[in-house]
């Protein structure tokens, strides 16, 4: 009897090893990046349950922090499909600034998540996409890192200048130079990206990246922010986005 007791003690002990592993191995767990001026970006790590070997990073927009739901379902979904995704805040969206001139620190937070990626466990691709104000940085951070990075995704890039919405914002200039596989998604009622204005850009610099037109405005919004129409969009924004993601690294 005592030694079935043991038994059944020791069987249930190691059940509860092998749960407390795979919690710690798969799902979401927030994460401090360290930068190089100090600061620290909050972010949350979601993890596979059967990884293949890639990181996705997931940077925000201006005010379009990690947790809505662009952000969230796409770090969800990644994960469901085998990607490391690592989405974060940039460090004035925690301290209630404002973006940096030039977006010089952003690029350093972007620089600083993607390090972290790569240094999360059987990582050996990474991926960058970025909503927004989180695409121009892309962009930036891109130029030098084309050759070390699997792919680029940008959400709702700025294409139409807000100075004078006929014109091309110059904040997107060298988007063509990520490379014909890097893909934009848009939304087809988004003021911050009219489809004339982005056709013209990609007619100006022969880029032939991959474009998906989805319903919606510049969050992919259709009604009301939690309207069933919304969420069918952001869902086909992060359909798409893991499909590119899973055939950029079959390459």
């Amino acid at each position: 009897m005592r030694k079935t007791m043991i038994a059944t003690t020791l069987l249930f002990a190691a059940l509860a090893a092998v749960t407390a592993l795979g919690k710690d191995e798969a799902g979401p767990a927030d994460a401090d990046i360290a930068t190089p001026r100090g600061v620290a970006l909050k972010a949350t790590v979601n993890r596979p349950a059967n990884p293949n070997g890639a990181a996705v990073v997931l940077a925000p927009g201006q005010g379009y922090h990690r947790e809505l739901p662009l952000l969230k379902r796409g770090a969800e979904a990644l994960a469901d499909s085998g990607f490391t995704a690592v989405r974060f805040d940039w460090a004035y969206f925690t301290a209630k600034g404002e973006p940096s001139e030039e977006l010089a620190n952003e690029v350093a937070d972007l620089d600083a998540a993607v390090a972290f990626a790569r240094k999360q466990p059987g990582v050996t691709k990474v991926l960058v996409a970025g909503k927004s104000l989180g695409s121009v940085a892309v962009i930036r951070w891109g130029a030098k890192h084309k050759d070390d990075t699997a792919g680029f995704a940008l959400l709702t890039p700025p294409m139409s200048d807000p100075d004078d919405p006929t014109s091309i914002d110059p904040r997107v200039t060298g988007f063509e130079k990520l490379g014909d596989s890097a893909l934009l998604v848009v939304g087809d009622n988004d003021p911050l990206c009219d489809l004339q204005i982005l056709y013209r850009a990609m007619q100006m610099t022969g880029s032939r990246q991959r474009v998906v037109i989805v319903p919606g405005d510049h969050g992919f919004v259709e009604g009301a922010k939690d309207s069933p129409e919304t969420l069918e969009n952001v869902d086909l924004v992060v359909r798409n986005l893991v499909v590119w993601a899973k055939r950029r690294i079959a390459k």
